[in-house]
């Protein structure tokens, strides 16, 4: 689905809440039914013809891509409980990929993992990296201030 536009795109609390309203969004009954009922007859007439998907993106929207839904760690053991990792390919511009976390390994042990938390997989241009870097690190040392009193997503 299409995020809403951004107010602010130089503000990362607005970007991280524009994309919680996305994810709560396509997680409503009433955006999945027709969305679905729409994607599956899309899909059926591509197989139907032969044809290829080309997605396209549009200015100012991000797409988000998430398996929050489905804990990887622990849908896939193979006799390692909680030692399987889940890794993701086709990270782009405004493209997201949420899942949960995958477990760690320090070297020497496995560090119990956050099970509530999530991780998000994205490409980050080189020309704005050292910005973001910045920008989050500001967020870190102010304990995300900014953040707390917001409630709009």
């Amino acid at each position: 689905m299409l995020s809403d536009d951004f107010d602010n795109l130089q503000s990362l609390p607005n970007i991280a809440m524009t994309i919680r309203r996305s994810i709560n969004r396509s997680r409503e009954r009433t955006f999945l039914e027709p969305y679905l009922a729409t994607i599956d007859g899309l899909m059926r007439k591509i197989a139907r013809e032969n044809l290829q998907c080309r997605f396209k993106q549009y200015p100012n929207e991000i797409i988000i891509n998430s398996n929050l839904k489905y804990d990887w760690a622990d849908l896939v053991d193979f006799g390692h409980t909680d030692k399987c990792r889940f890794y993701t390919t086709g990270a782009g511009p405004f493209y997201l990929r949420v899942f949960r976390p995958n477990p760690i390994h320090n070297g020497t042990n496995w560090i119990k993992r956050d099970r509530q938390g999530a991780e998000v997989a994205f490409l980050v241009g080189k020309n704005i990296k050292s910005r973001l870097l910045d920008a989050w690190h500001k967020d870190i040392n102010e304990n995300f201030a900014k953040w707390e009193n917001n409630t709009q997503y």
